[in-house]
This record gives structure tokens, C-alpha cells and sequence, in this order.
């Protein structure tokens, strides 16, 4: 399994998707140039599972860097990533994989700051929003350790839901299986 997740604090939680995973390749540079990028998810065997994760847009995956975010993983990766089963856990991921004609398990927008749930008129705090994103990750990690189809994570995610908060209904709403 490959994880491309830039560091960045305020999605450290999606690293339970990952950690201590055999055989893992783990990309966190946030400096990881595009053409180097490309080169490593060219090389990846067709078929394995590939984690994408952090911020973004209906562009593609974010790389924070000092002066804000630059564009890491866009549309010229395309053809690296049609080979393989993606997780894609960052705002508007499935905008992305719809035009970009890639398949498996992606989230619309969603919260992990509380800017973000401010923006959004979702009523949360820092307590539940860490509790709930860390309770996601984790789920989420045993569904595809389970072998679960990306179809059914959605379901089975949305029922494992017990807090039915704004947040966590407004997040697990936001999972697409493509």
C-alpha cells in the first residue's frame, strides 16, 4: 500500500488509516515534487490501494507549504492513478475522481478544521471534532482492512455512525463509492 498524506497538523488523524501497515510506503514530504510523484505512482503495482489524503479541491490534493498550499497530485497523475483502488480523503476528492474517471472511496467536502465547520454552519468544537474525525479514521481503517467493497464502506460507515451529530452526519454524508 502507498499513502501520499502531506504533513500537516490538522489531518494528522487520517495517519491511523496507515500506521503500522506492513509493507506501507509512506509519502509525507511536503516538498515531494510533481514529476518526482509521478515517477514513484508509476512504478506502483497495478492493483494496490493507494491513500490519498489531506487537503485539497476539485483540482486535487494539497501540499501545505510556508506560505499557504500548492498543488501536489492534479490531473497530470491521472494516468498513474486509473491503475489502482484509491481512498481519497480530502475536500471535494470526489469532484476530482468523477472528471478524472477514477474509481474508489472519496469524500465531498469535508471537516477536519473548525473554520471549516464554521464556514459550513456546523455546530461543533475542537473536543467533538477531534473525538469523531479519529473515530472515522478508525472505522474506516477496519472496513478496509476487512476487505469491505468501497460500495458497502459508505453504508457501513454511515450506520457505525452513533454520535449523529451535525458534523459527523454532514461528513459520512459526504462519502461517494465511484
Amino acid at each position: 500500500m502507498l499513502a501520499l498524506h502531506p504533513a500537516d497538523a490538522t489531518t494528522a488523524f487520517l495517519a491511523r488509516l496507515y500506521k503500522e501497515t506492513p509493507g506501507l510506503t509512506l509519502l509525507s514530504d511536503p516538498s515531494l515534487g510533481k514529476a518526482r510523484l509521478r515517477s514513484l505512482l508509476y512504478r506502483r503495482p497495478p492493483g494496490e490501494m493507494i491513500l490519498l489524503l489531506g487537503h485539497g479541491n476539485d483540482r486535487g490534493l494539497f501540499a501545505r507549504v510556508d506560505d499557504g498550499f500548492r498543488l501536489l497530485l492534479d490531473h497530470s497523475h491521472v494516468y498513474c492513478l486509473r491503475q489502482h483502488p484509491l481512498v481519497g480523503i480530502w475536500c471535494h476528492a470526489d469532484e476530482f475522481a468523477r472528471r478524472e474517471g477514477l474509481h474508489g472511496l472519496f469524500t465531498g467536502m469535508f471537516i477536519s478544521e473548525l473554520e471549516e465547520a464554521q464556514a459550513w454552519g456546523i455546530h461543533t468544537d475542537r473536543d467533538e471534532l477531534d473525538l469523531e474525525n479519529c473515530r472515522f479514521a478508525g472505522r474506516l481503517r477496519f472496513l478496509l482492512n476487512a476487505g469491505i467493497p468501497f460500495p458497502k464502506i459508505v453504508s457501513y460507515l454511515r450506520e457505525m455512525d452513533h454520535a449523529r451529530s451535525e458534523l459527523t452526519l454532514f461528513n459520512y454524508g459526504n462519502l461517494t463509492a465511484l
